[in-house]
């Protein structure tokens, strides 16, 4: 069996300390991603207006591209969200049970 010499071990952690090179912190980054829902053919003519978990008053209108998020400001917009144009309801047109999702998130917030 041989000895452990703790001297040896010593010197070789303090050789490591020194030549350690220093830890830099990475840059934060934020990505903001907005998918919303539409009518068709809707085209954007000027900035949007968010609102996050609330549907504004209809007297406040300021332009018709009010983007209505069913989720806080801190997370992307994805299903099932729902995030759409303010007035934005689906018809007959689409799928029954996306109607039925949809008026299932939202339902609250119009009435």
């Amino acid at each position: 069996m041989s000895t452990f010499d703790i001297s040896e071990l010593l010197k070789l952690t303090d050789e490591v300390l020194k030549n350690k090179k220093k830890e830099f912190i990475r840059p934060e980054r934020a990505l903001i991603c907005f998918n919303f829902l539409v009518p068709k053919g809707w085209t954007q003519t000027t900035d949007l207006d968010h609102f996050y978990l609330a549907v504004p008053t209809l007297s406040y209108q300021p332009n018709g591209h009010m983007v209505i998020h069913g989720h806080d400001k801190h997370k992307l917009c994805f299903a099932p969200d729902y995030c759409h144009l303010i007035n934005y309801r689906p018809g007959p047109e689409y799928n029954p049970s996306f109607r039925k999702q949809f008026e299932r998130k939202w339902e609250g917030y119009y009435s």
